[in-house]
C-alpha cells in the first residue's frame, strides 16, 4: 500500500510522478484494446493521489 503523502502547507499541492505500463495489446483490425487489466490495476493508485489532492504526471509508453 502508498504510505501517505506529506503534505507541506494547506496551499500547496504535492506533486506526484508516476511511471506507468500502459503498453496494452491493441486489435489490428478492429484497433480496440484487447485486455484493459494493465490500466484498471493502475486505477487505485491515481485515485488514492486524487484523493489526496496530489498533481499527478503519468508517464507510460505505447508500442515499441
Amino acid at each position: 500500500k502508498l504510505s501517505k503523502i506529506n503534505k507541506k502547507s494547506k496551499n500547496q499541492k504535492q506533486k506526484s510522478f508516476t511511471k506507468t505500463d500502459f503498453n496494452v495489446s491493441i486489435d489490428k483490425k478492429t484497433k480496440k484494446i484487447n485486455s484493459d487489466y494493465k490500466i484498471k490495476q493502475s486505477l487505485p493508485t491515481i485515485k488514492y493521489l486524487l484523493k489526496n489532492k496530489s498533481q499527478i504526471i503519468i508517464a507510460s509508453h505505447f508500442g515499441r
